[in-house]
């Protein structure tokens, strides 16, 4: 448990701020990665390993259980049921026209993530909107770009900075994926995730079968 945190700046001693948490949660996560993959500080990993375990879920609430003066778009009654995230499980739960810092990276997480190591491509863009994204960084040493027009994911290129094992989402559900490196075809994957053997400064380009 995160007591005694800011959700907020001078927002009080709150409990669980969601931000926190989720910041602790990519540290540990992280360092357990680096450890693994440096060979380093192996003793500790119980450690973070506990601290990961304790950690609370991100505090949530219906829309309508929100403090007066901070409900929002309660005039639709059905809108009271929503369930939300609060900004702490006690203490500051929500302040209209504040995203509590994460505006910035929210357009990105829309088009492309990484955050547990797996590849994810516009997994939250609108179907109807293209768009198109390139070198974005991913966890793992990984640079990607893709793009999607009328709906249709393709362009997906992964260049491995550090030749690591990378494991993508298939964006194309339901068919298999050619693979292709430096412009020959290597292998067919299938399945909803699958993982590719990748060598230092070599890019990968998927296109569905």
């Amino acid at each position: 448990m995160d007591r005694n945190d800011a959700a907020l700046e001078n927002s009080g001693k709150d409990v669980n701020p969601i931000v926190s948490l989720a910041l602790i949660r990519q540290v540990m996560d992280l360092a357990l990665d680096l450890s693994n993959e440096l060979g380093e500080d192996r003793g500790r990993q119980a450690k973070w390993r506990d601290i990961l375990a304790r950690l609370g879920d991100y505090p949530q609430c219906n829309l309508g259980e929100l403090p007066i003066g901070s409900q929002t778009a309660l005039s639709i009654p059905e809108n009271r049921t929503l369930p939300i995230f609060r900004y702490s499980e006690i203490g500051c739960a929500w302040q209209n026209g504040n995203a509590v810092g994460i505006q910035h990276c929210t357009i990105q997480e829309m088009l492309f993530q990484s955050y547990d190591g797996v590849l994810r491509l516009f997994p939250n863009w609108p179907k109807n909107q293209d768009a198109r994204f390139g070198t974005l960084r991913a966890r793992g040493a990984f640079l990607v770009s893709a793009r999607q027009k009328g709906g249709i994911i393709s362009g997906v290129k992964v260049f491995s900075e550090k030749g690591r094992d990378c494991t993508v989402a298939n964006p194309w559900r339901g068919h298999k994926v050619r693979v292709s490196r430096k412009g020959k075809i290597t292998e067919t994957v299938s399945g909803e995730c699958f993982m590719l053997k990748t060598s230092p400064q070599e890019t990968l380009v998927l296109n569905p079968l």
